[in-house]
């Protein structure tokens, strides 16, 4: 049976927030808080750690945890996971996100998984 990360591993310290600036149509814009969590070791396994993210402001808390073989790998998925993460959350609420005023968010490109050799 899977295990549901999201309720095994808490928030914890954070590390790093943003805001964001999320508007649609029919409503006012509103601020959506995007915090990353320091990783933790997996309580699973000693030999992989992960790195909670939530995301508030939407109608409902989203969250998610990455893991990764160390805190730089479970950190790095996490950052690369949160661009893609966010336009889905968006359109499933129906409006887009903006941050400095503009599109781009701000968050890395997920085009080679960190921490893989050349």
């Amino acid at each position: 049976m899977p295990r549901d990360l999201r309720r095994v591993v808490p928030l914890g310290a954070i590390i790093a927030e943003r805001e964001l600036l999320f508007s649609c149509p029919d409503d006012e814009p509103r601020t959506i808080r995007v915090r990353i969590g320091a990783p933790v070791p997996d309580p699973a396994t000693s030999t992989s750690f992960l790195c909670p993210i939530v995301i508030s402001g939407f109608e409902k808390e989203e969250k998610l945890v990455l893991g990764g073989v160390d805190t730089m790998q479970a950190l790095g998925f996490g950052l690369q996971s949160l661009g893609p993460f966010l336009s889905l959350c968006a359109k499933q609420y129906g409006g887009t996100l903006t941050w400095l005023d503009g599109q781009d968010l701000g968050f890395p490109e997920p085009t080679k998984p960190i921490g893989t050799r050349p």
